[in-house]
């Protein structure tokens, strides 16, 4: 039998999530965040000349970029497919679906070695129509890169007969694709090599060295890195600051008795928030009704799963303690790991969907197992074919909130009023005028600005190199101002202003074009004395949209102007 006949399934969870990941790829999400831009834009210098933007960083260095703490090596694993091509959503995005399809790949296989091939493919498809592993796999994050190399490290213990050592390159790669993981990353090594064990006990000694190496590797980074990362300010322990602090409040405020030192102390108050912290990441309205409270990576009217998905896991759970007990030890095992990066934060807004990036492979695993639970536990066949229409309806009313209503709702989640000021500073440049934008952030603005409009090439390198070389906070390139100072600006009658509101309430001039929220209207952007949409008729909000107005930077300026700027008046 050839491969493709043996695991067609596999090809078609494969053809499906392809669809379901770059199905109109350069529309939604409407926008890229700060944080998605600092990959993009430094993986296309690296392409350009090795370092990053502001040319003081080497990608082989094993070191974050400076001031722009984050993963170290993302940078070089997606230059290959950034670089070359524009900069534009699609392309943005299109490294990190690849990486999403590989996942899928080697959890297939990994499945297919601790189960059956009918689980390995239930799981395929799972993974294909998750919420989660749709939203993310649209993003530019490197959370699911390290994912990806954690579960090749994996498939590659349970599969390599010999030289176990290989498996050191997708464990190192894990560890410098994301940050947010690298306190697991050793209890991981020990989790998949005691599986491995216990699906092959001959290679005991390859293991030991496995793990020894490993620990060794850990012990010495945490030495030289962790004492002086700036990160690590993020992260709490019983002698934290914040910990002392909390437990001399809690004294304070309470009266006086005996057992108070006793029962209030700082290792039973760090216990107790990171206890809340951790379980929280399995709180029912942050896995099935709205996800994590942040800004972005949430629909806020969706979770990371469907809600059928509550029952199957319980089923699930059920299904590979009986069937499968060494598929249920490392799910459980990753799944019990995936909350401590999160829960030893003191961050006030928990975001879960990244720092328990681990932990949703395997949800999907149980989510898999649960499915041939319950199918088998039909015995007609008009409930087996309910099943698959509840699930089905499940996915569009997901892709429903996804693709229709959060770009209305939550556009900013994505930072769509950005792409919409990208667009208007460069038809407002066409006309020649000096442009200036007071904004709260002028290096993010700049860098959509720069992204959105395909600025930032070979021949800008040295640019925009050279300006960071200067000041952040004041940028001046092609004739625009990104600027964050607003004391007592006044503009002249030939220049621009746009205003970010959320810098400055000041007012210039009787009347003014907006670029308002899609959602409920509020004022963003301020634009003061421009020409572009000029003579047009404009309506007080956004109105009446669909997914061709979604191409922003393709409308023509009048349909643009007419579809998202709107006259406000003083």
């Amino acid at each position: 039998m050839s491969f493709l006949k043996k695991h067609k399934l596999l090809f078609l969870a494969l053809l499906l999530a392809l669809t379901l990941r770059t199905i109109f790829l350069d529309r939604f999400p409407t926008g890229i965040t700060n944080d998605e831009l600092h990959f993009v834009l430094n993986s296309k210098s690296v392409f350009y000349r090795f370092t990053n933007m502001a040319g003081n960083w080497f990608p082989l260095s094993l070191s974050p970029i400076p001031s722009e703490i984050s993963s170290e090596l993302t940078f070089l694993l997606t230059a290959p497919v950034i670089g070359p091509f524009p900069t534009n959503l699609f392309f943005a995005r299109l490294p990190f679906v690849l990486f999403s399809l590989g996942s899928i790949i080697l959890l297939y296989f990994i499945v297919l070695k601790l189960s059956t091939p009918l689980l390995a493919s239930t799981t395929a498809f799972v993974t294909a129509l998750n919420p989660y592993s749709i939203f993310v796999a649209r993003t530019s994050f490197d959370a699911p890169v390290a994912s990806f190399f954690f579960l090749l490290a994996l498939f590659l213990i349970l599969y390599l007969k010999k030289n176990l050592f290989l498996i050191i390159v997708p464990l190192m790669l894990a560890f410098y694709t994301y940050i947010g993981t690298k306190v697991i990353w050793l209890p991981f090594v020990y989790l998949i090599s005691y599986i491995s064990y216990l699906q092959f006990k001959p290679r005991l000694r390859q293991l030991v060295y496995l793990v020894l190496t490993s620990t060794v590797f850990f012990l010495i980074w945490s030495v030289n890195t962790l004492s002086s990362s700036t990160r690590t300010s993020e992260l709490w322990s019983p002698l934290s600051p914040i910990i002392t602090t909390q437990v001399q409040l809690e004294h304070d405020q309470s009266l006086q008795n005996p057992l108070k030192p006793l029962l209030t102390n700082n290792l039973t108050v760090f216990v107790r928030e990171f206890s809340a912290k951790y379980l929280n990441n399995f709180s029912p309205d942050i896995l099935f009704i709205t996800g994590d409270h942040t800004f972005l990576v949430s629909l806020w009217k969706h979770g990371y799963f469907y809600l059928i998905d509550f029952i199957l896991i319980l089923f699930g759970t059920i299904f590979l303690y009986q069937h499968h007990r060494n598929l249920f030890y490392l799910s459980l095992g990753a799944i019990t790991l995936s909350p401590i990066p999160e829960a030893i934060r003191h961050d006030s807004i928990p975001a879960y969907a990244f720092h328990s990036v681990l932990q949703y492979p395997y949800f999907y695993v149980i989510i898999g197992a649960g499915i041939l639970f319950a199918t088998s536990s039909f015995r007609k066949k008009f409930l087996s074919i309910l099943f698959t229409l509840i699930y089905l309806l499940s996915f569009a009313n997901f892709a429903d909130f996804y693709f229709f209503k959060y770009p209305v709702y939550q556009p900013e989640g994505f930072a769509m009023s950005r792409r919409l000021v990208a667009r208007y500073l460069a038809l407002e440049s066409a006309t020649g005028r000096k442009i200036t934008v007071l904004t709260r952030e002028p290096d993010s603005l700049f860098r959509n600005y720069l992204f959105y409009n395909q600025l930032y090439t070979q021949l800008s390198f040295n640019t925009v190199k050279s300006i960071y070389a200067q000041s952040r906070s004041h940028i001046v390139f092609n004739k625009i101002t990104f600027s964050s100072d607003d004391r007592n600006y006044q503009p002249s009658t030939t220049e621009t202003l746009v205003v970010d509101r959320t810098l400055t309430e000041h007012n210039f001039y009787p009347s003014k074009f907006s670029i308002n929220h899609l959602g409920d209207a509020h004022e963003l952007y301020s634009i003061f004395n421009g020409q572009t949409c000029q003579g047009l008729t404009l309506d007080p909000f956004s109105h009446n949209l669909n997914y061709l107005d979604l191409s922003i930077e393709k409308l023509p300026a009048s349909q643009f102007c007419r579809k998202f700027i709107s006259l406000t008046f003083n």
